[in-house]
């Protein structure tokens, strides 16, 4: 066992448990180690500051969203790809109830503004590629839908931001854009 990747594995599962427990805002570099029992030069070994804590933490949700279950790459229809995309992140709000706003905080209050933009172009990216599979290996969907101008990467952008728009609005289940998504895609 690689025990670099257990304490930092076990720095991550702390700083989320303070983020559900207590919300972002609660996690700093003392609360984790104490919450994690170890030193606080410890988490200095892996995080240089709260901020690189933030960003590993946020990170580390979005995998156990999307990586950790293996559910989504199995879907073989983009419409059950977006029930599962839906719940999931739903849930995710649920445990972590500011996740969304301290998100877009954390990754604005940061000393390398260019560096977080490219994490979290990097998880974002991710969701993408693993919609776009699913998206293309769907044989219910009509043929020929997707042009030069009308692409499959800008679909898969305005359908994402609209379900965290509706996840973090008034629409949770976001039945309007899955009946949109539906007329479009499907006979």
């Amino acid at each position: 066992m690689n025990t670099n990747n257990t304490l930092h594995d076990k720095i991550l599962a702390a700083s989320k448990e303070i983020a559900a427990d207590k919300g972002f805002q609660a996690i700093n570099i003392r609360a984790v180690a104490s919450k994690a029992k170890i030193s606080v030069g410890s988490v200095y070994n892996y995080f240089p500051d709260k901020s690189a804590l933030l960003q590993a933490t946020i990170a580390d949700i979005w995998c156990d969203v999307f990586h950790r279950t293996g559910q989504c790459t199995a879907l073989s229809s983009f419409h059950d790809c977006l029930l599962w995309l839906i719940v999931s992140i739903d849930k995710c709000s649920c445990q972590y109830p500011d996740f969304f706003a301290s998100h877009a905080v954390c990754f604005q209050k940061t000393d390398n503004i260019e560096e977080s933009r490219e994490k979290m172009s990097e998880y974002l990216e991710h969701i993408h590629k693993g919609m776009k599979l699913i998206l293309q290996k769907d044989k219910k969907i009509k043929a020929g839908i997707f042009s030069e101008t009308f692409t499959e990467d800008d679909f898969i952008d305005f359908i994402f931001s609209n379900i965290i728009s509706g996840l973090s609005g008034k629409d949770k289940s976001c039945s309007f854009l899955l009946k949109l998504t539906d007329k479009l895609l499907y006979d």
